[in-house]
């Protein structure tokens, strides 16, 4: 896209070599290179205040390899781990002073003082939620298992479901969906979240067949590695159909649908440095054939516009007899969400939708702790027959919870 700057274009080439198979990954560099230091002329002139500044070629390359190094570096490697020409050992040289000084940049003292402070603050529904983290709060018990209890949902938090579950918690959290001119904010502060990724699915199409206007569609393509065993009988033994069809937990499906103002949200840590990490969530501003520019709507890179690329996902599932790459964006529509994607937000309106209940330590928790007030949590729950019921399950390791007591 001809709107990209060169800090853009640099994570895009940082995300190109680390996800996708690229033959000669320098060849690229010296193609790309020169789109990627307008931002480091223009850092320069302003900061020796010569507004006619002009550096050579070989000292603009080694800044625009010194900030590739910098970006390579927060995700885990390196240009040399790469077989990328390196910068200088001046520049490298800084790059290290400055990874040091970000790492050791905490206050465990500072942290404990902010625990004891804030926790006298707690309000009653505030308590009640970590009485259900900690498992002390049960209203009902099961026999044989030890972990898991019933909690009775109040009154003025349970939602309605009427004839059509999804359209009722979709509109309780969403109820201006329809408005074509909705602000990014506005799906910044809510979400519905539920434990199972299939339901997830279902809450997305649903929502997306509600919104008027064309659907984008994306398909990935799928290569299966071929192995010893399988020799040539590959394409035989395993069709494409068939591939297309599989989902795998943390890789996106064959077929994305999106839409210009639609929520994703990232299933890979692209580039740490600019908040591109795995949960983060965005809106999309534009789609193109083979990349979509979002607005980032969460972390502290809030309003920042990124470029996302397909990427190669190899998957190597222990249900699977074969190994298999796809490739495709990192991406899913996010209106829903899983609990487990969820830690760590905080939000204003949160649908919990538990068409099949929790099933592992703490979900409950996380899912309730979310929101920031009681008024914006509106909860649906059924039952093992799938009827509307006002409790929700809770599990909690005790001897977990216990072990940490005692320590």
């Amino acid at each position: 896209m001809a709107t990209a700057t060169s800090p853009q274009i640099r994570n895009l080439f940082v995300s190109v070599v680390l996800f996708c198979d690229v033959v000669d990954l320098e060849v690229l560099f010296n193609r790309l290179w020169r789109s990627m230091y307008n931002d480091i002329i223009t850092r320069f002139k302003s900061s020796f205040a010569m507004p006619n500044l002009k550096l050579f070629d070989d000292e603009l390359k080694k800044y625009v390899l010194y900030e590739l190094e910098l970006l390579f570096n927060v995700a885990g490697t390196s240009l040399k781990k790469n077989k990328l020409p390196m910068p200088d050992g001046r520049l490298l040289s800084k790059i290290k002073n400055k990874l040091l000084r970000e790492e050791l940049n905490y206050d465990i003292v500072d942290f404990i003082c902010q625990h004891s402070s804030a926790f006298p603050q707690l309000n009653q529904c505030q308590l009640n939620i970590l009485a259900i983290g900690d498992g002390t709060q049960q209203d009902a018990l099961f026999l044989d298992d030890y972990d898991a209890s019933m909690i009775k949902i109040p009154p003025d938090l349970l939602l309605e479901p009427g004839s059509n579950p999804i359209l009722a918690i979709v509109l309780a959290v969403y109820p201006s969906i329809h408005d074509i001119n909705i602000d990014p904010c506005y799906f910044r502060v809510r979400a519905i979240v539920t434990p199972r990724n299939t339901t997830i699915s279902e809450i997305n199409d649903f929502i997306l067949n509600m919104l008027p206007g064309m659907k984008q569609i994306y398909l990935s393509t799928n290569v299966v590695c071929k192995t010893s065993s399988d020799g040539d009988n590959v394409d035989i033994l395993y069709l494409v159909e068939f591939i297309n069809q599989l989902e795998f937990n943390g890789v996106p499906s064959h077929t994305i649908s999106l839409r210009i103002g639609i929520p994703i949200m990232l299933l890979r840590n692209l580039n740490l440095s600019a908040s591109l990490c795995n949960g983060t969530r965005l809106i999309v501003t534009q789609l193109a054939e083979r990349v979509i520019e979002a607005q980032i709507i969460t972390s502290s890179f809030i309003g920042n516009r990124v470029f996302i690329l397909r990427i190669v996902f190899p998957i190597n599932d222990a249900k699977c007899p074969f190994t298999n790459k796809r490739r495709q964006f990192p991406i899913r529509p996010c209106y829903a969400m899983t609990i487990n994607k969820s830690q760590g937000q905080s939000l204003k309106v949160v649908g919990v939708f538990l068409k099949d209940q929790v099933f592992t330590h703490g979900q409950l928790y996380v899912a309730l702790s979310w929101v920031t007030s009681r008024q914006g949590l509106k909860i649906i729950t059924c039952d093992a027959e799938g009827n509307h019921s006002i409790y929700v399950k809770n599990i909690v390791y005790k001897d977990v919870i216990n072990s940490l007591l005692v320590s």
